[in-house]
């Protein structure tokens, strides 16, 4: 064979890999979607949506005007976009009805719901106000930036009321060195404290705002219970709602450091007449007392005997702080720490007692172990 034909078909094989209208290239190797388009960048989170709330509004009844900071904001049900965070004034007002206005805490990011329940205008004629604003040149009450200072620490409402709301923040720093309202504290080994009712009266006719610390701690409530608000109890003809209402909730709270040295003994079989002695002995009244035997006669197994440890009010003020606006002029709560019957406690020698004068308020609540 002569070498001739061999090298003119290398020759040509060299021409068609090496012609540029046939070579292949690199960008044949590649799918078109991934050249020639530049990357799009990477979304950024809207500054509106990240750094303001919103705020919807229900009232009872409905079609009510509703104010932001004084500000109009509509007619119920309103969604309110783009609030900052913080503390804000809201007011709720209907014709021939008692304004509704308490401090809301807005979240950035999270949407808060509020249900203002309006109530008529009393034979008066004079609603009652909830919030009365502070005098300018009113040197004894802390400036507004000083309040922020307090919100943003404790996470408590502004103070739109008199100056016992102050007075309840002050008293406020001290007790929640125990059990700050917002350090993580894990709950896993704590205990619930079962159906505490709260019971308000007075000798005049007002309107308070209710708050208890820490609420992550709170699990059911009734009437719902507003983070950053609380409740809003109106109290007219000597009691809550003018009927000897109360405000029931549940909460988790340590299940050591209670003293169970003193007690009751609860027998199975007198389970009602050993209930009534022991409230009796801290002056709790007949329906506070019917109330208290209705729920727990039924709620304890009914064949075992249990002990009652009463835990009063400076213990269970350093577990869950009660902060009320206007300051009451008394408040008694007591918690018993109930668990079954293995020996005989002391017996309870100084039970604290309930004084009924002026604005007060009486709270009771059971703890079950091993219920």
């Amino acid at each position: 064979m002569k070498p001739w034909p061999l090298v003119l078909g290398m020759i040509v094989l060299l021409a068609v890999v090496c012609s540029p209208g046939l070579a292949i290239t690199k960008s044949d190797i590649f799918p078109q979607y991934q050249r020639g388009f530049p990357l799009s960048p990477i979304p950024t989170p809207s500054a509106t949506t990240s750094l303001t709330g919103s705020l919807l509004v229900f009232s009872d009844p409905s079609g009510s005007t509703v104010y932001l900071d004084d500000v109009s904001k509509g007619i119920t049900p309103v969604t309110i976009m783009g609030i900052s965070p913080g503390y804000h004034k809201l007011t709720v007002t209907r014709s021939k009805h008692q304004d509704y206005s308490i401090s809301v805490l807005i979240y950035a990011g999270r949407t808060v719901t509020v249900h203002a329940m309006l109530e008529e205008e009393m034979g008066s004629g004079h609603p009652l106000r909830i919030f009365e604003k502070k005098t300018e040149d009113d040197s004894s009450t802390l400036n507004s930036l000083e309040w922020q200072t307090l919100n943003s620490r404790f996470g408590i409402g502004s103070p739109l009321s008199d100056t016992s709301f102050e007075e309840s923040y002050n008293s406020l720093i001290e007790r929640t060195k125990y059990h700050f309202p917002y350090e993580k504290t894990s709950f896993e080994e704590d205990l619930s404290v079962e159906k505490p009712n709260i019971y308000l009266y007075s000798d005049r006719d007002l309107t308070a705002q209710v708050r208890l610390m820490p609420e992550r701690a709170i699990t059911v409530s009734d009437p719902l219970y507003q983070p950053g608000m609380g409740w809003q109890a109106v109290i007219w003809n000597g009691s809550l709602n003018g009927k000897g209402d109360f405000l029931f909730y549940e909460g988790l709270v340590p299940d050591s450091g209670w003293q169970k040295r003193e007690g009751y003994v609860i027998r199975a079989a007198y389970r009602g007449q050993d209930m009534a002695f022991m409230l009796g002995q801290y002056g709790f009244n007949e329906k506070e007392t019917a109330e208290f035997i209705d729920y727990w006669v039924s709620h304890l197994p009914g064949d075992v005997d249990y002990v009652f440890y009463p835990k009063e009010t400076e213990a269970v003020e350093q577990v869950m702080p009660l902060i009320i606006s206007p300051e009451p002029d008394n408040v008694m709560r007591i918690w018993f720490y109930a668990e079954p019957l293995v020996s005989a406690p002391e017996p309870v020698t100084s039970p604290e007692q309930i004084l009924r004068e002026g604005f007060y308020v009486v709270e009771w609540g059971v703890m079950v172990k091993d219920k």
